[in-house]
């Protein structure tokens, strides 16, 4: 899917999270899911979280100032505990 722009709205977003995730799913899972997506993302051992987002849009030659933020987190066993998709502002 990546982040075209037709899908790059936090609820498409959200859904195709939804979809391709379970809660309890290993690392292993979540990195394939991302990488399938053409999603970049990294893993913040500080928060236990894998964190991921859709790239600004260009609209008429401008970027627009925000995204959709997508984080994972993990329980103790590293495995799945929440997906949360939130659009974030990226400049003023």
């Amino acid at each position: 899917m990546g982040c075209s722009d037709s899908s790059r709205d936090e609820e498409s977003i959200r859904t195709v999270v939804g979809n391709g995730l379970k809660l309890g799913d290993s690392v292993e899972v979540i990195e394939e899911f991302l990488r399938g997506q053409g999603w970049p993302f990294d893993y913040d051992s500080s928060r236990n979280r894998y964190q991921s987002h859709c790239p600004p849009a260009r609209v008429d030659g401008l970027v627009e100032k925000s995204d959709v933020a997508i984080w994972i987190y993990l329980d103790e066993n590293k495995r799945l505990k929440e997906a949360v998709v939130e659009r974030v502002q990226t400049g003023m």
